[in-house]
């Protein structure tokens, strides 16, 4: 690989360099040195990551980075490079770049499903890690939209797909999502740590994701009624979110809703008015803009009795 890179150059002094030194008449370091006032940086790291152990272990000694390499060598799909950098530094596989990314999730942004697969048999627990972005390795799968990717994961360890639909829900992706579902029926399911099903977490996510949460609903109806492991449903998710128009459209496709009541005894009021003992930003929201609790009222005005009772803690 080092031989196509520089060759590729226009370059002839440091062509003539690298020959000395695969000839044995010059050292590797004064090769190097040529390499780092001669290579923009970019073209230098694409040469670090050649099969060459001599020339890295060189650089290593030399000083360079050995995270900033082992990066290379997953962008470049140098397993014996990486190998080599992991048994002088095996910490190294639990390094992240400046944006919090892991080996494997740079391995699956690169899409390169061969460094991907050696790294998660190596070290499984990559595969959990979240980066800066809150975004694990499903999140990262589901954001390139590579279905080889996707579907490598899923032939790996089948029980990914219950992740992969809630990172395609939280990454706004329906096309990825109804792929999995389609691939997966019973995915449609899931839930995640939090007890929450997808329709639950379609409402999180930033304002609201309707056309997801219309074709979710759509495919499960049962979605409708599923409640989370604090016993809330739908109904109060989106009155936790301040979601005043998803709210009126559950309570249209079911007006039962309006009496929902959780594991502590709270109703769909109690709710939107402990929104401001959780989150004191979101009650100013509420108080602000009061779409939600009067349309929980002109649905049900008998709800204004709770307005004066303490809500459950």
């Amino acid at each position: 690989m080092i031989d196509q890179r520089i060759g590729e150059l226009n370059n002839d002094h440091l062509k003539s360099a690298w020959h000395k030194v695969k000839q044995g008449e010059e050292d590797i370091n004064e090769f190097l040195d040529v390499v780092e006032s001669t290579l923009p940086r970019m073209v230098l790291l694409k040469c670090r990551s050649s099969d060459s152990v001599r020339l890295i272990e060189a650089l290593v000694d030399q000083g360079a980075h050995i995270d900033e390499l082992a990066y290379v060598a997953v962008e470049e799909g140098n397993q014996q490079t990486l190998e080599w950098l992991l048994d002088e530094n095996p910490t190294l596989i639990h390094n992240v770049d400046i944006v919090g990314r892991n080996l494997a999730q740079w391995a699956v942004v690169k899409k390169n499903q061969h460094i991907l697969g050696w790294l998660m048999d190596k070290e499984p627990s990559l595969i959990r890690d979240v980066n800066a972005m809150g975004m694990n390795l499903f999140h990262c799968a589901v954001m390139i939209e590579d279905r080889d990717i996707l579907q490598y994961l899923i032939d790996k360890d089948p029980s990914y797909v219950s992740n992969l639909v809630h990172a395609a829900v939280m990454e706004e992706n329906q096309d990825i999502l109804e792929w999995l579902i389609d691939k997966e029926p019973s995915s449609i399911s899931s839930v995640d740590s939090e007890g929450r099903n997808l329709a639950q977490v379609a409402i999180t996510v930033e304002e609201g994701i309707h056309d997801i949460l219309e074709w979710l609903i759509n495919k499960d109806p049962t979605l409708i009624h599923g409640v989370d492991s604090e016993g809330r449903n739908l109904a109060h998710t989106a009155v936790m979110a301040g979601e005043s128009f998803i709210l009126g459209w559950l309570l249209d496709k079911d007006p039962t809703l309006i009496r929902s009541i959780d594991r502590a005894g709270n109703t769909l009021m109690h709710t939107a008015m402990r929104r401001g003992e959780e989150n004191p930003w979101m009650m100013m929201t509420c108080i602000r803009s009061p779409s939600i609790l009067r349309l929980l009222l002109e649905r049900d005005p008998s709800l204004v009795s709770v307005m004066n009772i303490d809500c459950q803690v």
